[in-house]
């Protein structure tokens, strides 16, 4: 796995280019910020200050979608759910984001070409947005997974399909693609179609995770999960997300998601019982939940 977070971290101040809707609910955030776009890989995240002042508190912790060092800009994709978002929604070009940044691990790409699996669950594809654009132009095939409860809450389908990539969906309701969940798709997929990957990467709400997770550790896949819990500072001081995972040879332990993380290999990961506040970071939205790690 990479390193934890690095000295690279620091705080910026970036021209905000645009802040469109991006399907019900949801927004894309587009920054101007060619020294960060060169630093960050995919996987990573930022942590943002929704207004000046103490309301609210706290930063919000969000997945990287779009890393483009050509143009010098990246987008954070966030779903409007809680008093910080819909501050952030207020934004306008010209405005000025505060963020930390890059924040935390990210994805290990397996060597070699074989095809590799990217299994998403709502706004869990804001992480894995950014790691096809990284590899889809070397060639390797990908194949993308996404899941919603519906289809009108389905998200990326176009940014994926432009880059090329072999994209199948799966619906709770069955209003669009594959009727059940991303992770029977994935296992169809498997066994239908004889399919085979040199690597899986999830993100999306924790029993989704958990449920890919299971599926590919069955068909021998390995599998790297994007983490997402609630935390204050996202570099390792408040201790706030810290989460017990498997070691070999000695009793489980306590990671911290914003610095061990938020990438994890899948095994490692003890999914029950839940362990910290889960929230809508980067993965679907606990309806329950107010604010959070996207809140």
């Amino acid at each position: 796995m990479p390193d934890k977070v690095g000295v690279s971290a620091r705080r910026w101040q970036l021209p905000v280019l645009a802040n469109d809707p991006a399907g019900r609910h949801y927004r894309e955030l587009l920054l101007e910020a060619p020294e960060l776009a060169a630093l960050l890989r995919p996987g990573q995240f930022v942590n943002v200050l929704c207004a000046e002042g103490n309301d609210p508190f706290l930063r919000r912790p969000l997945s990287v979608a779009g890393i483009d060092r050509s143009a010098g800009t990246i987008s954070l994709l966030y779903e409007v759910i809680g008093r910080g978002t819909r501050l952030m929604a207020e934004w306008e070009p010209g405005d000025l984001a505060d963020l930390l940044g890059p924040l935390g691990n990210w994805f290990p790409l397996p060597d070699g070409e074989g095809p590799l699996a990217l299994v998403a669950g709502g706004i869990g594809v804001a992480p894995l947005l950014a790691l096809a654009a990284e590899v889809a132009p070397s060639g390797r095939p990908l194949h993308v997974l996404l899941g919603a409860r519906t289809a009108e809450l389905l998200l990326g389908e176009r940014a994926f399909a432009d880059l090329g990539v072999t994209l199948a969906v799966a619906t709770d309701d069955g209003s669009r693609g594959y009727h059940g969940f991303v992770s029977g798709l994935l296992e169809s997929e498997l066994q239908a179609h004889g399919r085979q990957f040199d690597a899986a990467f999830v993100c999306g709400p924790r029993p989704m995770m958990a449920a890919v997770s299971a599926v590919a550790q069955r068909a021998g896949i390995p599998c790297f999960v994007s983490m997402e819990v609630g935390m204050a500072c996202g570099f390792g001081v408040c201790m706030g997300c810290a989460w017990r995972v498997r070691t070999l040879g000695s009793e489980p332990v306590y990671r911290l998601v914003c610095t061990d993380g938020p990438i994890f290999n899948a095994a490692e990961i003890l999914w029950e019982p839940p362990q910290a506040v889960p929230t809508a970071g980067c993965g679907e939205p606990a309806p329950a939940r107010e604010e959070g790690c996207n809140g």
